[in-house]
């Protein structure tokens, strides 16, 4: 495919060997590297200035698209988008992801915003420069199968899959406010747990990550804290904690336990 774009004169040009002092190849590759920056600008602007001005107005359309794409029912109130720099950037009121029955969301946020990462375009789903969101309900289950789903979406297809953690510490930064996670465990048959997240922030490098967590859960008399300050291994996945080498330390009554 990429054959039939290159001009047939360029191609021959590109075909042919350095000769001599190198002067005809260097004046190849700079053809070359002129070529793949105009495709870069082109693409860039085309987002920038046809495709991503059509979201705002294309609500249902996005709303099936992400509903095919993750495999639950998504609404939204509204939603806005704009550009920042070189990311574009967006802003949800109401995001839902409805039960298939319809009585409930299985996941509700009053606001959401954020900046796209490019590597959305190139995994073809939602990957993230900044994301932060606030005032959300979100159900998380456990079946009798010990599969675990969050707003309905499995999570982990087996016991060594870490796709979800994975996506998670690939986000660059994610900050939430005040979210209620109700946890219900049917493979030990026990009664739906609410837990409280005040605060929590994930800041992802490369292969380092760093988290900050408050939150108060029915296991505790007060607030629980953690922090989380780590790296993994090279070629390892970043999901999987046996790959993590740092610290974690937990703040419970007043105390802060370090562990490496």
């Amino acid at each position: 495919m990429l054959q039939n774009i290159i001009p047939p004169r360029l191609k021959s040009v590109l075909a042919k060997r350095p000769q001599g002092s190198g002067g005809p190849w260097r004046k190849r590759a700079l053809i070359l590297c002129c070529l793949v920056v105009a495709l870069f600008v082109i693409g860039h602007f085309s987002v920038r200035f046809i495709i991503w001005p059509q979201i705002e107005k294309s609500k249902a359309s996005v709303e099936k698209l992400i509903s095919a794409r993750i495999g639950a029912d998504v609404s939204m109130n509204d939603l806005r988008v704009s550009w920042t720099g070189i990311r574009p950037d967006f802003e949800i009121d109401g995001l839902r992801f409805n039960s298939p029955d319809k009585s409930k969301p299985l996941l509700e946020i009053e606001k959401i915003r954020g900046a796209l990462s490019w590597n959305s375009f190139y995994h073809l789903a939602p990957y993230f420069h900044e994301l932060y969101f606030e005032g959300a309900q979100i159900y998380v289950q456990r079946d009798l199968k010990g599969i675990t789903s969050i707003a309905g979406i499995p999570i982990h297809g087996s016991s060594g899959d870490h796709g979800f953690e994975n996506w998670l510490l690939d986000q660059d930064k994610i900050a939430v406010k005040n979210i209620q996670l109700f946890w219900t465990d049917n493979l030990n048959k026990k009664a739906t747990t609410s837990i409280e997240i005040q605060n929590l922030d994930l800041n992802n490098g490369i292969r380092r990550h760093q988290a900050l967590l408050q939150a108060t859960t029915p296991w505790t008399d007060g607030p629980v804290g953690i922090k989380a300050d780590f790296v993994h291994h090279l070629g390892g996945q970043a999901g999987d904690w046996r790959n993590w080498i740092g610290t974690i330390s937990w703040d419970v009554a007043d105390q802060l336990h370090p562990r490496r």
